[in-house]
């Protein structure tokens, strides 16, 4: 837990150790009811509203909830999304919302490369993305459209292109596209997302997706999702910066020339001073779990945004679209994730942080 790194921890003392253990066995388990419900007693008896509703929603998304905890949660959380006050910094996402899982040296080397990596492998506009179908999101009155403008306004990523897509099937997807030689990042909604009505849903589908704009996830878009090409990548740039990398050098080298031929000095000098840290430490390129991790990491700012636990899992049962790569963790496994990051203090921290949290 990271929630006294920069968010005071307004829990006292003695109920912070009763929660401890309890927290630790969600972790374990967090389809084990029993542990959730002790934990929603202690924040109910000392008027912890925010920890309790989260709780609550914990075990109802289990099916697990009593009729009180149900009606409890009903009657105090808010009935339309809450607008969080703030954006969410770089410093709250690195402390309290990405996975621990998710190495801090691998994202910083492909925040540093991703815009050449984009402008490399960007497509054209596909035929079937009509120009008439892309709408501006700052201001169409879509709640589709509302939505990824809160996203983007939260996350503080640049704003996609858009494009409504109705009369096909699946949710969304993000693509890496480019318009008349610019690099224009295209979100496609299709007629999953249109037809939902209710915000939290819609908000962590939108979420979820508008978080492969960060630099690093991005990355991973422009290499269609798969860590063996992410590796080589990574190998190529740390190739040609003078480390060993096992590999044909000619391919990496091939690689390596068309990301390095994209950036500054003083970007690859930031890069081997990342590289070098890196290796120095023993840092492994452990793509396949990165990648696992940054799926993880985009579910919890979808939660964060959507704020809502329940409608977070309804969310995931639905088939993602057509045009998205295969999700690299089941539906189940990505709902007891949500569970435990919902409980969690790094949870708590980040909603009283945005100004989403329930007061009553």
């Amino acid at each position: 837990m990271h929630a006294s790194a920069l968010v005071s921890d307004p829990i006292d003392p003695a109920l912070r150790r009763a929660v401890r253990p309890l927290q630790e066995a969600i972790a374990d388990d967090p389809t084990n009811p029993a542990s959730l419900r002790n934990l929603y007693d202690l924040y109910q008896r000392a008027y912890q509203d925010d920890r309790a509703c989260c709780v609550a929603e914990a075990l109802m998304v289990l099916h697990k909830a009593s009729p009180g905890q149900t009606l409890w949660r009903g009657q105090h959380r808010p009935r339309s999304l809450p607008a969080a006050r703030q954006s969410l910094s770089p410093e709250l996402l690195r402390h309290h919302v990405v996975h621990p899982d998710q190495d801090p040296y691998l994202s910083a080397m492909l925040t540093l490369i991703a815009p050449a990596l984009a402008a490399w492998r960007a497509r054209e506009t596909p035929a079937q993305l009509e120009p008439s179908a892309r709408v501006d999101a700052a201001v169409h009155p879509s709640d589709a459209a509302r939505m990824v403008k809160y996203a983007q306004r939260v996350l503080g990523v640049d704003l996609p292109d858009l494009y409504l897509q109705p009369g096909s099937q699946g949710d969304l997807t993000l693509l890496n596209l480019e318009r008349n030689g610019v690099l224009h990042p295209a979100l496609v909604l299709f007629d999953g997302l249109l037809d939902r009505r209710k915000e939290p849903e819609l908000g962590f589908v939108v979420a979820r997706a508008m978080a492969d704009l960060y630099q690093p996830h991005f990355a991973f878009v422009a290499v269609d999702r798969s860590p063996a090409a992410l590796r080589l990548v990574l190998g190529a740039c740390i190739h040609a910066l003078g480390f060993p990398f096992e590999g044909d050098a000619a391919a990496l080298d091939v690689i390596a020339h068309e990301i390095m031929g994209r950036i500054s000095r003083s970007t690859r000098r930031r890069l081997s001073e990342v590289v070098t840290r890196a290796m120095q430490r023993g840092v492994e390129l452990d793509c396949e779990r990165w990648a696992d991790a940054a799926e993880l990491t985009s579910c919890r700012v979808g939660l964060l945004l959507g704020g809502d636990l329940c409608s977070a899992g309804r969310a995931l049962e639905h088939d993602p679209s057509p045009l998205c790569a295969p999700a690299r963790h089941s539906h189940e496994d990505l709902r007891d994730e949500l569970i435990r990051y919902g409980v969690s203090d790094d949870y708590f921290a980040v909603r009283s942080a945005l100004g989403i949290d329930v007061t009553v």
